[in-house]
């Protein structure tokens, strides 16, 4: 998961699109899986059952209004024809918050391997919502990281 959070911030802070190799996309996957499986049917996701990996042809994806499930089932179809996942970088924050909140709704009972992906969303979400005139944004993306992440995160490159 740790690469996985790296990739797509490091990519998020340039705003460029997020390729995950087949491991990272299989890891992805597995942890959506897993999220939505541990949930009771009262909290489970509207898009319906995950297990079944609905999907549209890989090739004519359209991201922007694809539910959890679709997401998904694309990720699994592009490894299997590609050996990797190209995602928007906003498909791919909004794959680690579904994660998070289908895990710690609170945040206080995240798994030691997802605090990587909690801390992360919280400096998006931190980030975000700064007004584009707060001095905070001067530095850019960095520094704000560096200042306001609880854990240890990648350097920008």
């Amino acid at each position: 998961m740790r690469d996985v959070v790296a990739r797509t911030y490091l990519r998020w802070a340039r705003g460029k699109p997020i390729s995950l190799n087949k491991v990272e996309t299989e890891v992805l996957a597995n942890e959506i899986l897993q999220a939505d499986a541990d949930l009771t049917p009262d909290r489970r996701c509207e898009t319906g059952a995950v297990d079944d990996h609905p999907s549209t042809p890989w090739r004519e994806w359209d991201q922007s209004e694809a539910p959890i499930a679709q997401i998904v089932g694309y990720m699994l179809d592009s490894i299997h024809f590609d050996f990797s996942c190209n995602l928007r970088t906003r498909t791919a924050i909004r794959l680690l918050s579904h994660i998070i909140g289908k895990t710690c709704t609170c945040g206080k009972h995240v798994p030691q391997t997802l605090v990587c992906v909690y801390e992360m969303m919280n400096i998006v979400s931190s980030w975000e919502a700064l007004d584009w005139r707060n001095p905070l944004r001067e530095k850019g993306i960095a520094a704000f990281s560096q200042r306001y992440a609880r854990t240890a995160l990648p350097p920008l490159l």
